[in-house]
């Protein structure tokens, strides 16, 4: 009887033990192994994030040692833009400094002015260049037309000569134009000649000039051209007063003509 109800009580026993074992919760590494791969999986993305919002490394900077040497060359406030020096943003290029100069923030009512290379208001500004203004004054023009008769010269070195005086108005240009239309004319040679002289060395009405007095001399044979042009500074001297002198050199020749000259006299 006591075996019997040891045997109960041993039964009973296991009983209650093991139903105790099956209602307790039983903890297995899942949940912990889920939560440390939670955590891992959370900073793996963080990483991943931090990685993809940082800022891309530069480039490495692809220049032939030639266009290095070229930019180094770059003063202040340019940059090596198309193989060649530029000014930088809100720099701009000083002719009188020769560089590149920033152009500064102004104030409400003034403005950068480069000429002066700072803000100045209006008033300040430095003036524009005044635009030359074309003189429409009219050069003074008179033309002479005059026919004449060239004899022979009397003897070798004293030609003769037909004499035309000119009073110029302001200062200018002589020209003459002289044309023989008929006589004769021996030989190769250019036997008559043209003079531009100031009055005041020809006092005389003679062939005796002095060097200095003559301006301007010119040979042909049939057709002849002299021009003169009389500055400020001479025509004050001589007060515009030329003659023009027309000479046959030639002991065999003789022509007539006519000549032609313009110069500044109203």
């Amino acid at each position: 009887m006591k075996n019997v109800f040891f045997s109960v009580g041993l039964i009973l026993t296991s009983f209650i033990f093991t139903g105790c074992l099956t209602t307790q919760p039983i903890q297995s590494d899942r949940s912990t192994t889920t939560d440390t791969e939670r955590q891992r999986i959370k900073r793996d993305a963080a990483a991943q994030r931090k990685e993809t919002s940082a800022e891309p490394t530069m480039p490495r900077e692809r220049t032939t040692p030639a266009e290095r040497a070229s930019a180094a060359n770059c003063t202040g406030g340019q940059v090596w833009v198309n193989n060649r020096c530029e000014c930088r943003n809100n720099y701009y290029w000083n002719e009188r400094l020769n560089l590149c100069r920033p152009i500064a923030n102004c104030r409400p009512g003034e403005r950068f002015d480069r000429e002066i290379d700072r803000c100045a208001s209006a008033e300040q500004q430095a003036p524009a260049e005044a635009t030359p203004q074309v003189s429409t004054q009219k050069r003074l023009k008179k033309v002479e037309s005059h026919k004449f008769t060239l004899y022979n010269a009397p003897k070798k070195n004293d030609p003769y000569s037909v004499q035309f005086p000119i009073k110029l108005d302001e200062n200018g240009l002589i020209s003459v134009d002289v044309e023989i239309g008929g006589g004769r004319i021996r030989g190769d040679g250019n036997p008559f000649r043209i003079l531009i002289v100031q009055a005041r060395g020809n006092k005389d009405d003679t062939n005796r000039i002095e060097n200095k007095y003559i301006k301007k001399t010119s040979y042909f044979r049939t057709k002849g051209t002299a021009n003169y042009p009389v500055d400020a500074s001479e025509f004050q001297q001589t007060n515009g007063e030329y003659v023009i002198i027309i000479s046959n050199l030639g002991i065999g020749s003789h022509g007539v003509g006519t000549v032609t000259f313009t110069y500044p006299a109203e």
